[in-house]
């Protein structure tokens, strides 16, 4: 890294029901790897069953840099926002517990902001590969593998399990919205209020900033992550009075339902065209066919439930329909 001076950031991880194991492993070599690059982890607690301060013995010898802090339970947006509040440094970086970062994540991930040419920077996110059907099929799907991209290849999702942003900029924009108050949304409500702000210029990918997700590895949790990320970006949709055909999907109007199933029936078919034989037969032509049309099924539901039962309770039943909507 060629910079004259070496430039530290506040990495902010929220946690909620962590897998301490995991976590500790995952600490213990961003501070090995990376420590001159580091000004603060911050660890916010956000309601977990089991407090993490409990288990503050064991990370604590992991670095002095460490701070954990507990907050109810309010979301991860609402945690990162409570780090970020706390944080010393005018960059701040977020990792998800979750993640596991590469040997030189963070000193990649804050590259762009330290040269001045972002305020945003999402990094690519890998998938952990583990011994199960759903980690294969995100490894496939290259599920969040980077920022979501829109048609004229502007970034329109910096994704928040791996990302970082200029302290300054982030509060300018008021942070995360504590409207969102569960996993999804979020990123795709922060990185429109950057663009809104006029930085759609200064969001970059990273792709050299990498970290390994372990993704969902059974059925129940993996569609509720689905059905949460449905629910979520349609409540950014109808509070931003946006339409969601930027993200390729309808408001959940009953026509719009049937011709939402028949696309997710079409393009789950369409895996089998690019799916590779190195899965197998069986998952290339039924499996991965079959978990995407019920993922997406499960996002569509998401967005059904937020847009019937949600919206109008929070947001005024004004939300619904389509002619209230700003492309």
């Amino acid at each position: 890294m060629s910079f004259k001076f070496i430039k530290k950031a506040s990495v902010i991880i929220p946690l909620y029901n962590p897998d301490i194991s995991f976590l500790f492993k995952n600490l213990k070599s961003l501070v090995k790897n990376e420590n001159k690059y580091i000004k603060e982890i911050i660890l916010v607690d956000d309601g977990s069953r089991i407090p993490v301060k409990s288990v503050l013995g064991r990370l604590g010898k992991i670095s002095p840099k460490l701070k954990i802090i507990r907050q109810k339970n309010r979301g991860a947006g609402a945690a990162r926002n409570t780090g970020v509040r706390i944080s010393k440094s005018d960059i701040v970086a977020f990792l998800d517990w979750d993640c596991s970062p590469d040997r030189k994540w963070l000193q990649n991930i804050i590259k762009p902001i330290v040269q001045n040419r972002a305020v945003g920077v999402g990094g690519k996110i890998l998938t952990k590969k583990e011994n199960n059907i759903f980690s294969e099929f995100s490894d496939f799907r290259r599920a969040l593998r980077e920022p979501i991209k829109d048609k004229s290849g502007n970034i329109i999702i910096i994704i928040t399990a791996n990302a970082a942003f200029s302290k300054e900029i982030f509060d300018k924009v008021g942070g995360f919205d504590p409207k969102f108050k569960k996993a999804g949304g979020e990123d795709l409500d922060l990185t429109y209020k950057l663009i809104r702000a006029g930085y759609l210029d200064k969001l970059v990918y990273q792709a050299d900033a990498v970290v390994k997700h372990k993704h969902r590895s059974n059925l129940v949790s993996f569609l509720k992550q689905q059905f949460n990320y449905g629910f979520w970006d349609m409540f950014h949709f109808l509070y931003r009075k946006r339409s969601p055909l930027v993200m390729g999907v309808y408001f959940p109007t009953l026509g719009n339902i049937f011709r939402q199933i028949r696309d997710n029936f079409y393009f789950s078919i369409g895996l089998i065209k690019i799916a590779p034989y190195s899965y197998g037969l069986l998952k290339k032509f039924v499996i991965f066919p079959l978990i995407e049309f019920v993922r997406r099924f499960a996002v569509m539901l998401g967005g059904i439930k937020c847009y019937y039962f949600y919206a109008p309770k929070v947001l005024g039943k004004s939300t619904l329909g389509e002619k209230t909507i700003n492309n």
